[in-house]
């Protein structure tokens, strides 16, 4: 799928089928982690932990929103490929629970993020604010076959006295 699926969460948090790796290189007998390393989802997912937040991505978010210390992940593989092929009905053996469990967690336990969904990985058509549901439902008619893909910037940030979930 020529599309692009992004997350910023100010964490990760941990999940029975979430796998943290970090590739090493060993000198003199001393491990240099080589970068943030990715997480893994089951067999298929493959989340891309990255340093920076493009800047041209936060300019559709609220000012203020996104803070140096959040993880900005980028769905790599087939992953997003996969989505699709079970929004529209299709089996897909995930190697454990859907990827759509772990989107609904961590935006459920995470007070604010932001989802950012983009066809042809530059198409940004519409920013909104939601909850966790509303993102997913999004990302599912996106996804769904016939239906016109247009790109999103979805966000949620907290407010006083809100409680995750």
């Amino acid at each position: 799928m020529d599309a692009c699926l992004d997350l910023l969460l100010p964490r990760i948090w941990p999940m029975e089928n979430l796998h943290h790796e970090v590739e090493q290189f060993v000198w003199g007998g001393v491990a240099y982690p080589q970068g943030p390393g990715v997480y893994r989802w089951g067999r298929h997912i493959e989340l891309r932990r990255h340093e920076v937040c493009p800047p041209y991505l936060l300019t559709y978010l609220p000012e203020g929103l996104f803070q140096a210390e959040w993880v900005y992940l980028t769905l790599g593989g087939n992953g997003l490929d996969l989505l699709a092929r079970e929004v529209n009905g299709d089996e897909v053996d995930w190697g454990g629970p859907p990827f759509q469990a772990f989107l609904r967690e961590q935006l459920s336990r995470n007070p604010s993020w932001a989802v950012v969904f983009s066809p042809h990985c530059d198409q940004i058509d519409s920013t909104l604010e939601t909850d966790a549901a509303g993102a997913l439902t999004l990302l599912d008619k996106n996804l769904s076959r016939g239906g016109e893909q247009r790109g999103f910037a979805a966000w949620h940030r907290e407010r006083a006295g809100e409680q995750p979930g």
